[in-house]
C-alpha cells in the first residue's frame, strides 16, 4: 500500500523542489494528497505547481497556498520582498496558462483536514521553510497530530557551521517542530547536497523527451541557472533526499539519532544554525528510522546510488 504525503515546499527560488515533485509522483511507495507552498510569494509558487502537475496529468492533487510571512519573521520587520528572493522560474506559468489567474486555498487548514479524514497515517515532506508545518502543529488538536505518522524535512546542519536557508528563513517555526515529539528526517544541507545533476545532464535528460513535465522541468532549470546560479554545477537536489526517505529508500541513506536538535533563535550572525554538541554526536546511534524518541539526522549517503535510483523513476520512466 502506498505512503500517503502532503508535499509542503517554496516551489519557484531554487529547481531542486521540482525534482523532489517528479521523483513524488513517480515513486511507486507514495500517494500525493496535495502540496501546499511556503513562504513569500506563495500563490505564485503555488501557480508554478499546478502548472506541472497539470503537465504531468495529475491536475486531480489539490495546491494549496500558505503563511506569506512568519508572524515572529514580520515582528522583526521584514518585508515580504525581502522575507526570500524572488521566483527564478517564474516564467513557467504564462499569460495563457490556466493557472495564471487562479487565486489557491489554505494550506494549513487543507493539512488539517486531510489528517481528519484520513484512513491511514499521513506523511508530511517539507521541502522549503517549515513555516506552515509548523501552523499545522499549532493549530491541530492532538488526535489530528496523532495523524501524523512522520514529517521528513530538508534542512539545517550539524556537520559544520553553516546557517542552512530553511531553517533560516523561519528559525522559530524550525525550533517548534524539532521540539514537537513528531518523528522526524532531517536532511542536512552537507549531506543533501551531494546529490546534483550537471546542465550537461539535464539538457541531455530532458530536450528530447516526450514528456510535457519533463520539458518544463529543464525549461524551469534553465530558467533557474540564468539567474546567475553559476557556482553550483547544475540543479543540486536537496529536496530530493528528503522524498526517498519518506519513500522508504534508506539503504543509501545513512542517519544518526539525536535526542534533540536546538535552534539558535538570537543572534546575528548565529540566529538560524542548528547545533549539537561533539559528545552528543559521538555517543548518537545510527538509525534507520523516524521515532518520537530522537531526530534522524543525516550523516552520510551514497549519491551516486541515489542519482542512478532517482534517473531510474524519473527520466527513464517519464510523465
Amino acid at each position: 500500500m502506498a505512503i500517503p504525503v502532503i508535499f509542503d515546499t517554496d516551489a519557484g527560488s531554487d529547481i531542486d523542489d521540482l525534482y523532489a515533485l517528479a521523483l513524488i509522483l513517480r515513486h511507486p511507495n507514495l500517494e500525493l494528497l496535495g502540496v501546499t507552498t511556503a513562504a513569500g510569494d506563495t500563490q505564485g509558487r503555488a501557480r508554478i505547481v499546478a502548472k506541472m502537475l497539470r503537465l504531468a496529468g495529475r491536475s486531480d492533487v489539490p495546491v494549496y497556498a500558505g503563511i506569506q510571512i512568519p508572524e515572529a519573521i514580520a515582528r522583526r520587520g521584514v518585508e515580504q520582498a525581502d522575507y526570500r528572493r524572488g521566483l527564478s522560474h517564474a516564467d513557467l506559468v504564462q499569460a495563457g496558462d490556466p493557472e495564471s489567474g487562479e487565486e489557491y486555498g489554505d494550506a494549513a487548514q487543507f493539512v488539517i483536514e486531510a489528517l481528519n479524514s484520513a484512513a491511514s497515517p499521513i506523511t508530511i515532506i517539507g521541502t522549503g521553510p517549515w513555516t506552515n508545518i509548523a501552523d499545522v502543529l499549532r493549530s491541530s488538536d492532538q488526535r489530528q497530530r496523532s495523524m501524523i505518522d512522520s514529517i521528513a524535512l530538508m534542512g539545517g546542519e550539524i556537520h559544520m557551521l553553516h546557517c542552512e536557508a530553511n531553517v533560516r528563513d523561519d528559525p522559530e517555526a524550525a525550533d517548534q517542530i524539532l521540539r514537537s515529539q513528531v518523528p522526524i528526517f532531517v536532511g542536512t544541507w552537507s549531506v543533501t547536497r551531494q546529490l546534483y545533476f550537471t546542465m550537461a545532464e539535464v539538457e541531455e535528460l530532458t530536450e528530447n523527451t516526450l514528456s510535457p513535465f519533463l520539458r518544463a522541468l529543464g525549461e524551469g532549470t534553465k530558467m533557474w541557472w540564468g539567474k546567475g546560479i553559476k557556482q553550483k554545477p547544475g540543479p543540486v537536489c536537496y529536496d530530493v533526499v528528503p522524498v526517498f526517505w519518506a519513500a522508504g529508500d534508506r539503504d543509501e541513506i545513512s542517519c544518526i539519532g539525536l535526542k534533540s536538535l536546538p535552534v539558535e533563535l538570537e543572534g546575528v550572525h548565529t540566529r538560524g544554525i542548528t547545533s549539537t554538541s561533539p559528545w552528543q554526536l559521538m555517543a548518537a546511534e545510527t538509525v534507520d528510522s523516524t521515532s518520537t524518541e530522537y531526530v534522524a539526522v543525516t550523516n552520510s549517503m551514497n549519491a551516486d546510488a541515489l542519482k542512478k535510483r532517482y534517473q531510474e523513476l524519473v527520466f527513464d520512466s517519464p510523465l
